[in-house]
């Protein structure tokens, strides 16, 4: 299947009679991730009288202008213009001067056409109520002279023609193909609209149901019948194509509401809808990797996990560049049932988060070089045996890297630290060796503080890492009389929960941190850098904003789940992250998650 892109009418993101300008829908059409828009020629005109002052009878040269202007913005917001549409009350025209008159309107319609950056025009069958006729070989003639003209112009203009549920004579596709079939012209094809198909065959809004009795299988029957007749490269686009361009289209008394919000909702909408429809169609598009052919469902495991912003980030992620994967949470002490479910069901892969990146070592079968080094892992990656085709479950630890690529946004140069500088860890679990794995092997910092409030637990740490081969000098600062005898770190990562102190040992050890923090730089020249894993209930933890007091350059726990959940989609999707994430992705997915934690903060 060739690859599905969303478009959106303008028509559709309010009334430009209401109020919504152009520049407004497409700003939204933009924003919320549609690649190409139909012109609604009602909106060109409004952007016209507004923008240049045009009368009714447009100029030809102010329609020109203004079209210039949506061009202009459409670059500039990345969007393609599918059409221009719908040039109305063409076809079955009684009246030869009127007929003149469109084919005059025609020919301006090419050269917006051109401006516009598009080569498609839609022709609705004719609504007009009287003056027209129904006869086939006059509406032949009519679409055949307006393709013939098309076929002129350089490059040449294609049409769409539409069957209108309540037009005069033409109200069905069967109908309209047997006009596009009788032309034959290479650039007159069909527009398929949902709505009209739908709405001649299925619905009555007079009746309780909204649908005429035994119209399901009508619906059914007729769909079955297109798909035998059509010949798909006719398809010029379907308003929801069977390929590139599937367009929303909605007409309705809210694009009359007045207010900065319309178009935007609108789009939300629409672009919800489709990602419905991807979810439904299980669609997945040609040239996908292997890895995105094996499911479309992620699990998180671990406990607690209510608070993650990992499924906002990945439904935002996969909601901008159409892939209809579902993250789910499993929250568990168990990690047996999941380990079953990925080695037989839908699953590509997996996140593991605490209490669980420990023992999920041992359940995969095989382990990075990175993770066998660091003792835990906190991804999951399913792939196939080759000619068995069974599942292999591949684990990795994708965290060391997260805090790499969160702190190279942050820091001017991750290269400026050495074995001169010092590290500091908070905590000492399955995250605060990741901590210590990347400080010494991809930092070069030898010498690591550890503060945590249970002596036990940074023996066991130390005992770990250094049987795994990591060679670090581990020191436990303990107590804030220790504090006097250490030197400033230069980088820290905080891996503990910024909560209550419910202990005097908690409330030590954070002590000790602030203390650390707030030592008198080792070396000028080089950048203290504070990483924060903890994100909620807030962001800027304890020690974030003592950080920042004391000067030192601070990455929120909000910037490294978004890298790790990069990192982990490169995995999961088996491609570069060059191919799915960008500077506008980035920022709607971290203003979703930004949005979350406020809303989490309100009473």
């Amino acid at each position: 299947m060739a690859r599905l892109r969303p478009a959106i009418a303008t028509v559709s993101l309010g009334r430009s009679s209401a109020g919504h300008s152009i520049t407004q829908k497409l700003q939204a059409a933009s924003e919320f991730d549609f690649e190409g828009v139909e012109i609604f020629f009602e909106c060109l005109q409004h952007h016209a009288r507004d923008r240049f002052g045009a009368s009714d009878r447009l100029e030809a040269e102010k329609l020109l202008a203004a079209a210039g202007d949506v061009r202009k913005t459409c670059d500039d917001l990345h969007l393609e213009v599918v059409c221009l549409q719908p040039f109305t009350f063409y076809d079955g025209l009684v009246d030869f001067d009127a007929h003149r008159q469109r084919i005059e309107d025609l020919k301006l319609w090419f050269r917006i056409c051109k401006v516009l950056g598009t080569d498609l025009i839609q022709i609705p069958s004719n609504f007009a109520m009287e003056g027209t006729t129904g006869d086939r070989e006059r509406l032949v003639a009519d679409l055949d002279e307006a393709a013939q003209l098309g076929l002129a112009e350089a490059p040449p203009v294609r049409f769409a023609y539409e069957a209108i549920s309540w037009a005069d004579h033409i109200d069905l596709w069967e109908q309209s193909w047997e006009i596009v079939q009788k032309v034959n012209q290479p650039n007159l094809g069909l527009c398929l609209d949902v709505f009209h198909i739908a709405g001649r065959i299925w619905a009555d809004p007079t009746t309780p149901s909204g649908q005429v009795d035994g119209g399901d299988s009508a619906l059914q029957r007729s769909l079955a019948h297109l798909l035998r007749t059509i010949d798909i490269k006719k398809i010029f686009y379907v308003q929801l194509s069977w390929k590139g361009w599937v367009s929303m289209e909605m007409f309705n008394q809210s694009h009359y509401e007045v207010g900065n919000d319309v178009a935007k909702s609108h789009a939300a909408r629409a672009q919800k809808s489709w990602q419905k429809l991807l979810s439904k169609l299980d669609y997945r598009r040609p040239g996908d990797s292997e890895q995105l052919q094996l499911g479309r469902r992620i699990a998180l495991s671990g406990t607690p996990i209510s608070h993650s912003l990992s499924p906002i980030f990945n439904h935002t992620l996969w909601s901008l560049i159409g892939l209809s994967w579902i993250y789910e949470l499993m929250e568990t002490t168990s990690l047996e049932d999941l380990f079953v479910e990925l080695r037989s069901g839908t699953y590509v892969g997996a996140s593991i988060t605490m209490p669980h990146k420990i023992k999920a070592l041992e359940l995969v079968d095989e382990v990075s070089s990175e993770a066998q080094k660091i003792g835990a892992i906190n991804t999951v990656l399913v792939s196939r045996e080759k000619g068995s085709g069974e599942r292999r479950l591949l684990g990795d630890n994708l965290d060391w890297k997260g805090m790499l690529l969160a702190m190279e946004a942050a820091c001017s140069s991750v290269d400026q630290y050495t074995n001169k500088d010092i590290g500091m860890v908070i905590g000492a679990g399955a995250t605060a060796r990741t901590a210590v794995y990347m400080m010494c092997e991809h930092l070069h910092i030898s010498e690591i503080y550890i503060v945590n409030r249970d002596a036990m637990e940074v023996s066991a740490l130390v005992h770990d890492i250094k049987i795994r081969g990591v060679k670090a000098n581990m020191i436990h600062v303990a107590r804030v009389e220790d504090v006097s005898s250490c030197f400033r770190p230069t980088v820290a990562i905080g891996t503990v929960p910024d909560c209550k102190i419910s202990s005097a040992e908690e409330e030590q050890a954070r002590e000790v941190a602030l203390r650390l923090l707030n030592l008198p730089a080792l070396r000028a020249a080089t950048q203290s850098c504070i990483l924060d894993m903890c994100y909620s209930p807030d962001p800027e933890t304890t020690q974030i904003i003592a950080a920042k007091k004391a000067g030192w350059v601070t990455v929120s726990g909000v910037e490294i789940v978004a890298a790790i959940n990069v990192l982990q989609n490169e995995a999961w999707q088996g491609r570069s992250r060059e191919t799915f994430w960008n500077t506008k992705v980035e920022n709607h997915c971290k203003m979703a998650m930004q949005h979350a934690l406020g809303k989490r903060a309100c009473p």
